[in-house]
């Protein structure tokens, strides 16, 4: 998902350059028919204030369209914000805390500084590989609109040889997720159990997250 296969696309809109690899980098997508605008912006694991000052300039600069992020961790199996202590979290890497601004960012800096920009819409994570295979969170912005943490990761998950993916469908005012099997290219509903239906989650595991207002700027 990085610079080596998407450096010169015609979607690609650039990088942070405090990090060799490259891992910090953006998307930007305009739907034909109807103008809407959509970023998506990659987060290196537990991101550095740096790369959190870089992204700040794309979502400030850009306050009409619409952003998902994804960053490594963010939420856990049990759908709660990473802590710096966490049992996979920074500290568990001997990274530096981000109290102060001075280190990397756990699930709950992250929490807090994605609040103030009113064009957040969700942040999506992986890098927990036991059961529960997918958490769903929802926090408030600074102007009330609604982030939805999504954790999904199936990398382990001993039903099904594939990979399974999320696929999040992006409608004008619900945002729509379904899990779907990489081998087959349909909605596995037989293999993982908390799939009932291609549109729903069995009851506690919210399919559609309302999206307040609609498109941004229109």
């Amino acid at each position: 998902l990085g610079y080596g296969r998407n450096g010169g696309k015609a979607w690609y809109g650039g990088y942070w350059s405090g990090d060799a690899y490259r891992t910090s980098w953006y998307a930007k997508f305009i739907d034909p028919g109807s103008g809407r605008k959509f970023i998506v912006l990659f987060l290196e694991f537990f991101p550095r204030p740096g790369a959190l000052t870089w992204a700040a300039g794309i979502l400030n600069a850009h306050p009409t369209w619409e952003v998902h992020v994804s960053t490594h961790s963010y939420v856990d199996t049990s759908g709660n914000l990473v802590t710096a202590a966490s049992t996979y979290g920074p500290e568990h890497y001997s990274l530096p805390d981000y109290a102060g601004g001075t280190g990397d960012a756990a699930g709950t800096d992250l929490a807090v500084w994605a609040a103030q920009f009113p064009n957040i819409r969700a942040i999506f994570c992986g890098h927990w590989i036991s059961s529960p295979y997918h958490a769903f969170r929802t926090d408030t912005a600074s102007d009330g609109h609604p982030i939805y943490g999504i954790f999904t990761n199936f990398q382990s998950y001993s039903g099904t040889t594939s990979q399974q993916i999320l696929l999040v469908t992006l409608g004008k005012t619900v945002m729509t997720l379904r899990i779907v099997n990489t081998t087959t290219g349909v909605v596995d509903s037989t293999s993982y159990p908390d799939l009932v239906t291609p549109e729903a989650y069995t009851p506690g595991r919210p399919t559609l997250f309302p999206m307040p207002g609609g498109p941004l700027g229109r």
